[in-house]
């Protein structure tokens, strides 16, 4: 009878372990990351902008994941944010969207994921009255790799993600209103990021 018990008793807390770790799932996500955009490549101003300095990144994950099966799941995500590149006068902002694949090959909750797509940059802060006028809006690819920890619905993670940035705009001078000065900046946004995210 003791034997029985024990036995009985091993399978409850088998069982109480694989239902804490999730895999796959199918549900709307939302969740948050933070980290920091580091600037890879050229900048060019005619009024003094220098987007080489690393700027914070605060974003809001808002997405969809569909199972395949246990270990695999599709979705797509867009990540608000509060990265980019920034100078003293104006910054680049930027909103990804991506398409996501994550990959569970245990069944202790640690995954694997590779997103791809696009980002959108746009204008962002300014310096007084100085301000980035004409940005030229556009997509430009981005991509991401990462590993996470899942719990029940709960998934902890570490990513990295690559933005090309090739942009040129022009923006107001506050000294003289009628004058335009040109900037642009040839490269890429290298994101580290850390984040926990919720599939309802």
């Amino acid at each position: 009878m003791k034997k029985w018990s024990l036995f009985v008793m091993s399978l409850t807390l088998v069982s109480i372990c694989q239902s804490s770790f999730a895999s796959a799932q199918t549900g709307f996500v939302v969740g948050m990351d933070m980290g920091a955009d580091i600037p890879a490549g050229h900048s060019e101003s005619e009024y003094g902008g220098d987007y080489k300095r690393a700027a914070y990144n605060l974003g809001i994950i808002l997405g969809y994941d569909y199972a395949i099966n246990n270990k695999i799941s599709l979705g797509v995500e867009a990540v608000p944010n509060t990265g980019g590149l920034n100078a003293s006068s104006a910054g680049i902002g930027y909103l990804p969207i991506m398409l996501t694949t994550k990959f569970y090959p245990f069944k202790n909750g640690f995954n694997m994921f590779a997103k791809v797509g696009v980002a959108y940059l746009y204008g962002s802060g300014t310096f007084l009255e100085t301000a980035a006028k004409d940005i030229s809006r556009s997509w430009q690819p981005t991509f991401a790799i990462g590993t996470g920890y899942q719990y029940k619905r709960i998934n902890f993670y570490v990513q990295y993600q690559y933005t090309q940035m090739n942009i040129a705009y022009k923006g107001n001078n506050f000294l003289s209103p009628e004058d335009y000065y040109k900037e642009s900046y040839n490269g890429a946004l290298n994101s580290i990021l850390v984040g926990v995210a919720y599939t309802f």
